[in-house]
């Protein structure tokens, strides 16, 4: 009778690198999402003026 090409310690090894990389990936895209988010929350809403609001802006004007 033939050997299976693999064994069942290489299978569960396979196995747990594939799950390893599939939670890498997850936290990765996870912080981008994050950073992605903080990034546009400190972006002006569009259409809006990027100083709209701002105290000394609007002392000035005044």
């Amino acid at each position: 009778m033939a050997e299976p090409q693999f064994s069942v310690r290489s299978a569960k090894a396979r196995e747990l690198a594939h799950r390893l990389a599939r939670n890498e990936l997850r936290i990765a895209f996870g912080i981008h999402k994050i950073r992605t988010d903080q990034r546009a929350a400190r972006l002006p809403p569009t259409g809006s003026s990027p100083l709209a609001g701002d105290p000394l802006t609007e002392a000035n004007r005044e």
